[in-house]
């Protein structure tokens, strides 16, 4: 027959084991699960809608709603070299889907990052993902683009800093153009692209003048030839100058780049193709 003592301890030694199964959270379960939420990794429009200036990447980021405060470098990223990245965790994206995504914009991205025609470059970094560059450019490059699914918040850096940024001006010339001079020589000064329609349009028709004046003297060129000391010709660069000249603009001023008259109006089915070689 047990004792009070033995019947004590057995009292006692059972309160404990179920003090210890009640107050002892179970492997892989906090009894503060609730208030322990995992941090956002959708992007803070609070703070990145009332920014004017991101860095590449970071832009890159919030196009796909992402925070980019929460990416997190990718470990042995230095190995891929100084001019390349940023890259990053895998585990920073919600889905392999969307990072290879993220890194196939970025690099488009880096193919446009440099041309005045888009952006004003305001910080060159040792990468074309790490240059600082206006965030409503970049969200008016983006639906030049046609991306699906951006943020609305993205969209709307637009036409709302736009307009503050070019008012801010003063000049009402747009904030990446070069000025616009008038009144040249032989020139009619409201040949613009704002009284003309489109400027890929005209770049077409003084392609053809080129072409057709070509194809008479008997002679061919090409649509983009890189000569020495970065200038370009062919086509695309004929047709720049002549532009000039005739004081035809792109919308946001004066187009400086052969480039993007050969891929903005000229290349592929736009014009070339279909020209007889």
């Amino acid at each position: 027959m047990d004792s009070k003592e033995d019947k004590a301890r057995r009292a006692r030694a059972a309160a404990a084991k179920k003090a210890a199964s009640v107050n002892v959270p179970r492997r892989g379960f906090s009894p503060h699960a609730e208030s322990e939420k995992k941090p956002s990794t959708s992007a803070d429009w609070s703070f990145w809608g009332k920014k004017r200036e991101a860095l590449a990447w970071e832009a890159c980021a919030l196009s796909f709603n992402l925070n980019p405060d929460r990416l997190e470098p990718l470990r042995d990223g230095w190995m891929a070299g100084p001019g390349a990245g940023p890259l990053f965790e895998p585990r920073s994206f919600p889905s392999k889907a969307t990072a290879d995504e993220f890194g196939k914009r970025l690099r488009l991205l880096g193919d446009y990052v440099y041309d005045r025609e888009y952006f004003d470059l305001l910080v060159a970094g040792e990468s074309a993902g790490r240059c600082k560059i206006r965030l409503w450019q970049f969200a008016a490059w983006c639906e030049r683009m046609e991306f699906d699914d951006l943020p609305p918040e993205l969209l709307r850096l637009t036409r709302d800093s736009a307009s503050s940024e070019q008012k801010s001006k003063g000049s009402g010339m747009a904030v990446n153009s070069h000025p616009v001079t008038s009144g040249a020589v032989g020139v009619n000064s409201s040949s613009t692209a704002a009284s003309n329609g489109d400027w890929r349009d005209k770049a077409r028709e003084i392609a053809d003048e080129f072409f057709d004046r070509d194809t008479a003297g008997g002679t061919r060129d090409a649509l983009l030839t890189k000569k020495a000391r970065g200038e370009y010709g062919g086509y695309a660069a004929r047709v720049m100058d002549e532009m000039q000249k005739r004081e035809i603009h792109g919308p946001r001023g004066r187009i400086d780049n052969p480039r993007t008259i050969a891929r903005e109006a000229l290349q592929g089915d736009k014009w070339w193709s279909r020209k007889p070689k």
